[in-house]
């Protein structure tokens, strides 16, 4: 067993409430500096980290602006999505669901490919806003090698797409006739 710790500022109080598959992240809340309860997450090499912090440092200040995140109930198997309840900027509680990207998914739909791939070479030697999560995964404002790298190096990383699948499996209805018009057949022989 190990204790996960406190968020620094607050009395020392937390509890945890869900972990990924592999027991890698852990998420609950604790009380911290900002409020009695607030969301964390924690991981062995980092230990527990204030959720919203971590979420604005990804990007995504502008949609937690008036937000407080209080508790983080569950999160998926492959620690990327994590569902919990807070104060929202009316002032009311409210659920809430983060994704939390995978680096190197630039296309956003939770998985390192071709369509990232792609979006680095139509970008190639332009010069970008610094920080663009689109087309500047290394943050120096320039389109090249070191985002290529951040590409590559997380290839195949994430969730696959899931991809519809069409008629595969029989209806029921088809089923019962079938087996109907199989018991018939063997009645007559």
């Amino acid at each position: 067993m190990q204790g996960l710790g406190e968020l620094p500022g607050g009395e020392f109080s937390s509890q945890a409430y869900a972990t990924s598959a592999n027991g890698g992240v852990v998420v609950g809340t604790s009380n911290g500096a900002v409020t009695d309860f607030e969301a964390f997450i924690w991981d062995a090499e980092h230990g527990m980290r204030p959720l919203q912090s971590i979420l604005e440092g990804l990007g995504l200040a502008a949609e937690l602006a008036g937000w407080q995140l209080g508790v983080a109930y569950d999160i998926s198997y492959d620690g990327r999505t994590i569902v919990g309840q807070g104060i929202n900027p009316d002032g009311e509680e409210e659920g809430w669901i983060a994704f939390i990207p995978q680096e190197g998914d630039l296309s956003g739909d939770g998985f390192v490919g071709i369509d990232d791939l792609n979006l680095i070479l139509g970008g190639w030697n332009q010069s970008v806003p610094v920080g663009d999560p689109l087309l500047d995964p290394s943050g120096d404002g320039f389109v090249g090698i070191d985002d290529l790298n951040c590409v590559l190096g997380n290839w195949n990383g994430g969730v696959p797409p899931i991809y519809e699948v069409t008629n595969d499996i029989p209806e029921p209805g088809m089923a019962v006739l079938f087996a109907v018009g199989l018991c018939g057949c063997v009645r007559r022989r």
